[in-house]
């Protein structure tokens, strides 16, 4: 299909991406917005497609996702009165979502990145909504396209070419904000916790005790404003590694998500708030640590990966 390789994806991505940054350094926060979607669609459906192309399928409507499932296969589905059967494909909030499942974000973007970069494009297409910080949705637009650079296996500066410097600054930048936000947000949960009586205190270490003794050890980390025992929270995923030697072997991690703290009430929200606070994006776990009803629950992705 026409427009639907890896290759076309990446390069039609790439043109959406160079529009984006020239919107940008013209302060047109719209063609911002609407280019900057465009763009990170591409690139989503270029990852998708690489691990499934059922994976591309907007599951929205049954009879859509059949014949779009047939597209893929090689077959063509019977012509409706005349029309020729068209893809249904996921768009840029959805496909984002499925990549996060498949352990693509790495703490690069999260859950709430992915919904104001879906508001902002669906503004500028549709008209309405908030106006739009280019600082922020700059910043947010090259930190996604990064983590789908690399996962595509596409140099930075290859595909930025005259804007690669640009987009470093814009990241940085948008990134220094987001690391002085969360480390506002320690230091303030800290003073007010060592601001504490002496026995308020304690009973909130013992708070943080209880609450975290059952937890399985790789969900708990130490709090970064009072140094007691909080909680991680994310989901499971098995992934599938491929071998030197051709054997195939499971690997699971538990993808951090937030933190909390029982003890200072310290809440990060999000894999970028939880990387920017030095808390893990991810541990490795054990088939046999992970609790049974959230074992069977997992997504089980087959990303095959060469060590």
């Amino acid at each position: 299909m026409r427009g639907f390789t890896r290759d076309e994806l990446v390069s039609d991505g790439w043109r959406h991406c160079f529009k984006a940054m020239q919107s940008l350094e013209g302060r047109e926060p719209e063609g911002l917005a609407l280019h900057a979607g465009l763009g990170v669609e591409r690139l989503v459906k270029a990852a998708l497609l690489v691990r499934n192309p059922a994976f591309l399928v907007d599951f929205a409507n049954k009879d859509h996702a059949w014949k779009s499932l047939m597209l893929l296969a090689g077959f063509q589905p019977t012509a409706t009165l005349g029309r020729a059967s068209r893809l249904y494909t996921v768009g840029v909030e959805v496909g984002l979502k499925r990549l996060m499942d498949l352990g693509v974000a790495a703490g690069h973007f999260d859950g709430r990145d992915v919904e104001s970069f879906a508001v902002a494009r669906n503004s500028a297409v549709h008209g309405g909504g908030e106006e739009v910080d280019p600082v922020v949705l700059g910043g947010t637009f090259v930190r996604i396209v990064d983590a789908l650079l690399a996962d595509l296996g596409i140099a930075p500066i290859d595909h930025w070419g005259p804007y690669f410097e640009a987009a470093v600054e814009v990241k940085g930048g948008e990134e220094l904000k987001l690391r002085e936000d969360v480390r506002m947000r320690i230091v303030y949960t800290s003073e007010i916790f060592e601001g504490l009586s002496d026995a308020a205190i304690e009973e909130s270490v013992v708070r943080a005790e209880l609450t975290t003794a059952r937890a399985p050890q790789h969900r708990t980390h130490v709090c970064p404003a009072c140094g007691n025992p909080g909680l991680l929270d994310g989901s499971y995923l098995q992934k599938v590694a491929r071998e030197e030697e051709g054997d195939v072997a499971d690997q699971w991690l538990f993808v951090v998500n937030d933190f909390w703290c029982p003890a200072c009430r310290l809440g990060l929200v999000g894999q970028v708030q939880v990387r920017l606070a030095g808390l893990p994006s991810e541990v490795h776990v054990l088939e046999g640590q992970i609790p049974r009803q959230r074992s069977e629950a997992s997504l089980q992705a087959s990303m095959f990966e060469d060590d």
